[in-house]
């Protein structure tokens, strides 16, 4: 499993980082906080699941969703925020947001979620491959 963390604050980072560690040992978690990082990261052949800040100091969330949809049509995107109103919210699912978490009590729920997304993502790459096959 490939993750890909965006967020700049290095407090938060940090936090989630250790847990999804801690709650998928054999994934690769890589971190972009800048755009710099971003652009490197986007020129991976793929990802699983990225997980995204919604205030960002150099974009939003809604800007890497955008990006990371055009690069990347089958991950997952998960998004934090510590204050997006429901119409930001509205506009990122319209977009292909798979979940959202608040800051900071979506810290706990985090790992769920992100085991749901993975297991939605190898369902849809298992139908995906089946329907290969039988074409």
């Amino acid at each position: 499993m490939y993750l890909l963390l965006v967020e700049d604050n290095p407090t938060d980072r940090m936090v989630i980082e250790a847990r999804l560690r801690h709650a998928f040992p054999s994934a690769q978690i890589m971190a972009a906080d800048d755009p710099i990082a971003m652009n490197e990261q986007l020129k991976r052949d793929g990802c699983d699941i990225v997980i995204t800040d919604y205030w960002l100091g150099w974009s939003d969330g809604l800007s890497i969703l955008q990006r990371v949809r055009e690069r990347w049509p089958r991950s997952r995107v998960i998004m934090l925020t510590g204050n997006g109103g429901e119409e930001v919210m509205a506009g990122a699912f319209k977009h292909g947001l798979y979940h959202y978490l608040l800051k900071p009590d979506g810290f706990d729920e985090l790992a769920a979620v992100t085991g749901a997304a993975m297991e939605s993502k190898r369902r849809d790459d298992f139908n995906e491959l089946m329907a290969m096959i039988v074409n």
